[in-house]
């Protein structure tokens, strides 16, 4: 259940720094929702805390646009 990966995720955003894994699966959740903006921003979020990610590259530049 998307919502319920929601919820659980935010939840581990809420307890300690976010760290870029979480930010991505955030971002995952979003986009699998239709919240393609919210996508972006976690996405985006997560890339600047490690620029090596190539996956959020790849989602960053063929993801949603808004």
């Amino acid at each position: 259940n998307l919502n319920a990966a929601r919820r659980h995720l935010q939840k581990a955003l809420e307890a300690g720094p976010p760290t870029a894994r979480v930010l991505e699966h955030l971002g995952d959740v979003q986009h699998a929702l239709g919240n393609d903006g919210a996508a972006r921003k976690y996405w985006q979020r997560a890339l600047d805390q490690d620029a090596d990610r190539a996956s959020l590259r790849k989602k960053l530049s063929d993801g949603p646009s808004s």
